[in-house]
């Protein structure tokens, strides 16, 4: 497969989005129907690399998601420790922190 196919061609910004996150082999986690429209480098992370996403929902409202990559050894252990502090985080103080959907 050309390098030119595994990029999501049509959304705008400095962060390339990969087509298994809009669909594929990842499972999907944005709502159906849902058209990313912009995705933008975000922050600085050591060990990540994160993005703010806007996207339009299905009903036409926008819509902005806070997303995180990772790869390598331990990636999954990094992300799913993140996902289940995050969602404390949450818990205890509801909007502190992107709700994590992940």
């Amino acid at each position: 497969m050309s390098a030119n196919n595994t990029w999501e061609k049509g959304i705008e910004g400095t962060f390339r989005i990969h087509k298994n996150l809009i669909k594929g082999t990842v499972p999907i986690l944005l709502p159906e129907g849902t058209r990313v429209v912009s995705a933008e480098s975000c922050g600085i992370s050591a060990w990540t690399k994160t993005a703010k996403v806007s996207a339009i929902l299905r009903d036409g409202n926008p819509k902005r998601y806070f997303l995180k990559c990772i790869v390598g050894k331990g990636a999954r252990a990094v992300v799913n420790g993140e996902f289940q502090s995050a969602n404390d985080i949450d818990a205890a103080y509801p909007g502190l922190v992107p709700k994590a959907i992940g």
